[in-house]
């Protein structure tokens, strides 16, 4: 009993496996390629992504205070201040103002952008 008839039903069988084989390792190299494209848009992503992390030290709120009203805003005194995270220019902060006895004005929140190595103001803008 014969089980290949001719030599081309052995070179068929054999095209069709070295196919099936490079098609498996592409597919599983397309998966490896989808998983390492969505773990470097979730890492690029996340330097972007809010911290929250607010900010006591009250001579850096009196720089902020400063910096503010440099730029022709009104500010009488930051009564609170967070780092939202990080974004190409520097570090992200929302300040809220208020007045200088205590407590705050709902209007006058601004958004910072602070270099992250100099503290220079790169961005003011109301939030």
């Amino acid at each position: 009993m014969k089980v290949f008839e001719k030599k081309s039903d052995v070179v068929v069988i054999v095209l069709v496996t070295v196919f099936v084989i490079f098609g498996l390792f592409a597919h599983l190299n397309n998966k490896k390629l989808v998983k390492k494209s969505i773990q470097k848009t979730v890492n690029s992503s996340s330097k972007y992504t809010s911290i929250s992390k607010e900010i006591t030290d009250r001579e850096r709120l009196n720089y902020y205070c400063n910096l503010i009203n440099n730029y022709g805003y009104v500010c009488p005194r930051v009564a609170l201040a967070y780092n939202k995270g990080y974004v190409p220019e520097g570090i992200l902060l929302k300040v809220f103002c208020g007045p200088k006895t205590g407590g705050v004005y709902s209007k006058l929140v601004y958004r910072l952008i602070v270099g992250t190595n100099t503290g220079q103001l790169k961005s003011l803008t109301k939030w």
